[in-house]
């Protein structure tokens, strides 16, 4: 049974095949399934086209010239910025020929070069002697050893006058470990500021006693002081790991005066002795 009704369905595929019209299976004939298909002609291109498309060519080579040998006058008055294209032209000359008479005459000019900018640093140095706000640069920043010395011992007079004028309002919290070999160097550093600045309180605290307390800090290393204020709940980072003494000094003067005021955060490293000087950012008002 199932042999026959397999019969039954090619019988009638073959008779369906048999009765379409005659016409379609001469038009099946043609086409992409038969390999009849032929591909659609080029077209040529005409001959007008081609011979009104450009030819490409190679790009025509400018033969670089001598320089101009200009009179010394006429460099002398020159604007600058022509005055440095015209050298740069006689220098690559120079280089091309390696002529005696082409490098002599870019020495030539190079030397011009040389004469106006001193000249213009002679007139320069002239004006500024004249001005007193320059001149007053001689006492903030000297240049001989004698002014150096002076300048140095009047900013440490300066730092530790003020801070014995400030140190029982303020305090510092240490916080450091006996298994830490930084601390240890830091210790000694400490006791010589207890020295200058008995009035500073000094706060020691072990991490590894009191480990709340570095954590309620944010403090994650040993040797790390912190500022405290008198009345401020907030303590201030001044320093993490060894601090040499004069620069634990001047980092507290700097910051109590920003905090209390006394000068503004562009003024951080100006001295007293400095504000309303050229060293004094500030001196022309605030921006």
């Amino acid at each position: 049974m199932r042999s026959f009704r397999f019969q039954r369905v090619w019988l009638c595929l073959g008779l369906g095949l048999c009765l379409v019209p005659a016409g379609w299976a001469k038009e099946e004939k043609v086409g992409w399934w038969n390999y009849n298909w032929t591909a659609p002609k080029k077209e040529e291109p005409q001959e007008e086209a081609k011979a009104a498309a450009p030819s490409p060519s190679a790009p025509a080579a400018q033969s670089p010239t001598a320089p101009a040998r200009l009179s010394e006058k006429e460099l002398w008055q020159m604007h600058p910025d022509q005055f440095q294209e015209h050298l740069k032209t006689v220098h690559k000359w120079a280089v091309k020929t390696l002529d005696p008479a082409d490098v002599q005459h870019y020495r030539e000019v190079q030397d011009i070069a040389r004469r106006k900018a001193s000249a213009y640093a002679a007139v320069s140095g002239y004006l500024a002697e004249r001005d007193p706000m320059v001149l007053r640069s001689d006492l903030d920043v000297p240049v001989t050893n004698p002014g150096r010395v002076a300048v140095k011992q009047r900013n440490d007079m300066e730092v530790d006058e003020f801070l014995r004028a400030k140190s029982k309002r303020y305090g510092l919290i240490y916080f450091k470990s006996e298994t830490c070999s930084l601390c240890k160097a830091q210790n000694g550093i400490m006791s010589y500021l207890a020295h200058d600045l008995p009035g500073l309180a000094q706060e020691n605290v072990d991490v590894d006693l009191h480990p709340d307390l570095a954590g309620r800090f944010n403090v994650r290393s040993t040797p790390t002081l912190l500022l405290l204020e008198d009345g401020n709940p907030n303590p201030e980072l001044i320093a993490v790991g060894v601090v040499a003494l004069n620069v634990l000094k001047e980092r507290l003067w700097r910051r109590i005066r920003v905090r209390e005021g006394l000068s503004q955060p562009q003024q951080y490293y100006t001295y007293e002795a400095e504000q309303g000087g050229p060293q004094d950012p500030l001196a022309g008002g605030t921006p």
